[in-house]
């Protein structure tokens, strides 16, 4: 991997620092958001752990499937403590020297105008939620072992030398122990060589391997918590059906004089309503290396109903894929909960299979070498490779709250920006002058740039990102309880108790919220 030292290229990584602080500076003044503390500032694992390779020991009662990651947590931590604005700057560096290695990667395809859809990937508004995230810095630095990793493998098949092949997979095998976020990526090196018309496939071999036991692993971290193993089960079983919505005025309208709950439901003991309490998001981690649990999947031997099945999830994944499309385009809301597709929607079905099915189909052309897009034919299997993880063909705990999220788009935005830029390229070139053409990316690269900036000081605002999700997707318990307990905190008792019977009237049998109002009852 050669570094590149040239004026130019110095002065472009100034300007890309620049942009990059200025459309993500919202981070700044944030806080800790959403799971922070659990996974961090308030995990014990963290905190109080005086011994972090315990991550590794997959026998220990610590042992996580992303050892790497909270091991270095537990560094941060020791180090910087609760300081976490200096996290939000290590996320802010980190993204930048992303962007400088997806820079670089570009590059190598052409070296002209390759900053272009490397601002592309750098400023887009999908970035938000990964870079605001403190937790997410595990995520961007998988993606930037992962970038390493596959520059090292350009490396090795240019000169067929051992230290960038070894170099290349160490790279590799890092990204997973920090989070297996690039188990498919192996497919991606595989189609290098096949391009290149490379015959020796045994070195990608432990490439795959390393890929299996990262996935069996981070299988084995869900399915060892009887809840996240039955949750799983239920969302590869489940038809995609309508949810219920009781009620959809938006929160800020929500009058004070509610109804009140029967008085039998907050008669009901704290201790017994405790004991049969759900686990949520913390309680769920800790379950994750603890106990196991069997869940009968004869129903799959009906193979109309696993035709069935695989049907729906095809859909799934075609409306996922077309989601994240459309969300490229800025052509969707920004919340951190997106939504449950609507399974009634036939053009929305339609359109998503349509889609989906014509990049599956580019994909297989690209492999066959059926069409003339050298370029970009690989990055279309990246970002295949990218999407698999993410699309709904297995399951992810997160996805009990939303099929999508902003911050699995990180690794995927990548070969996007590239295949947009090269597309919009060839499409502007054939009706314009390239001068034109320019003109036509800095209102893109500006738009993105507007939007960043909109939506990092929406997701930074506790209160408003809370509100706003509530308002877009008010199915979903975890919602009340968290902007709840952020009032909570700020001392509003009576604004909290009214969002935990708002809740209860959407979920009338919420463990969880039972038990809220009743502390809330007992201050």
């Amino acid at each position: 991997m050669k570094a590149v030292f040239n004026f130019k290229d110095k002065l472009f990584y100034l300007f890309l620092l620049l942009v990059i602080t200025i459309v993500y500076f919202a981070s700044f003044y944030s806080g800790p958001l959403w799971d922070d503390d659990f996974f961090i500032f308030k995990n014990q694992q963290i905190i109080s752990n005086n011994n972090p390779f315990v991550f590794f020991n997959p026998f220990d009662k610590d042992h996580r499937a992303w050892p790497l990651g909270y091991f270095i947590f537990w560094v941060f931590y020791q180090v910087i403590g609760t300081k976490w604005l200096l996290y939000k700057a290590l996320n802010i560096i980190l993204h930048f020297i992303n962007s400088v290695l997806v820079y670089k990667l570009f590059r190598r395809s052409f070296s002209k105008l390759a900053f272009i859809p490397t601002l592309l990937f750098a400023i887009h508004p999908l970035h938000v939620e990964t870079v605001s995230w403190i937790f997410q810095f595990n995520t961007m630095l998988a993606s930037t072992t992962v970038l390493v990793s596959l520059l090292y493998w350009f490396d090795f098949l240019d000169n067929r030398d051992k230290p960038n092949y070894l170099r290349a997979l160490t790279f590799f095998v890092t990204s997973l122990f920090i989070k297996s976020y690039a188990v498919f990526i192996p497919f991606y090196f595989l189609f290098l060589m096949f391009k290149r018309n490379e015959k020796n496939y045994i070195f990608i071999v432990p490439f795959f391997v390393a890929s299996l036991i990262a996935g069996l692993s981070t299988v084995r971290g869900v399915i060892s918590s009887p809840l996240e193993l039955r949750t799983m089960v239920e969302f590869h079983t489940k038809k995609l059906e309508p949810e219920k919505v009781v009620l959809k005025a938006p929160l800020a309208q929500f009058v004070e004089n509610i109804e009140h709950l029967p008085e039998d439901v907050k008669d009901i003991p704290l201790n017994a309503l405790e004991e049969n309490l759900p686990p949520e998001t913390g309680d769920q981690a800790k379950s994750e290396i603890e106990g196991s649990s069997i869940v009968d999947l004869s129903l799959i031997d009906d193979i109309t109903l696993f035709i069935e099945l695989a049907a729906n999830r095809y859909i799934l994944m075609s409306r996922n894929f077309f989601y994240y499309l459309k969300s490229y385009m800025g052509l969707t809301n920004r919340v951190l909960f997106a939504p449950q597709h609507d399974p009634t929607s036939s053009t929305q079905i339609i359109s998503s299979l349509f889609v989906f099915t014509g990049f599956i189909a580019l994909c297989f052309l690209a492999c066959t070498n059926s069409i003339k897009m050298p370029k970009s034919k690989p990055y279309l299997i990246m970002l295949l490779c990218s999407f698999i993880p993410i699309s709904g063909l297995v399951y992810v705990p997160f996805m009990k709250y939303s099929s999508v999220s902003d911050h699995w788009t990180y690794m995927m935005l990548i070969p996007a920006s590239y295949i947009s830029y090269s597309f919009l390229n060839y499409i502007f070139l054939k009706f314009g002058e390239l001068k034109k053409v320019s003109y036509i990316f800095v209102v893109l690269i500006l738009f993105f740039s507007f939007n960043t900036i909109k939506y990092g000081t929406i997701f930074n605002d506790h209160e408003v990102l809370f509100i706003k999700n509530i308002d877009a997707y008010p199915q979903n318990v975890f919602l009340y309880r968290y902007l709840a307990k952020f009032y909570d905190e700020r001392g509003e008792e009576q604004r909290s108790r009214r969002i935990i019977e708002r809740g209860l009237m959407l979920h009338p049998n919420d463990i969880g919220l039972i038990i809220d109002l009743q502390k809330s009852n007992e201050k």
